[in-house]
């Protein structure tokens, strides 16, 4: 029993923030689904829902 020393130098965490910035969360306003989708490029956008048989297209920023 006792402290064991290694040479192994240990790597710094990725921030997860940076990468789930690109994801966002939303819920269908039909049937309330959540989807994950890809951040938009535009203020206005079209998101159909995931749901096969909703199919409900919420439009965004119009």
């Amino acid at each position: 029993m006792g402290w064991t020393v290694t040479q192994q130098v240990l790597e710094p965490f990725e921030d997860l923030e940076s990468q789930e910035s690109d994801i966002l969360t939303h819920q269908c306003s039909m049937c309330g689904s959540i989807m994950q989708i890809p951040h938009p490029k535009r203020e206005r956008y079209k998101v159909i829902c995931a749901y096969s048989e909703c199919g409900h297209e919420d439009m965004i920023g119009f």
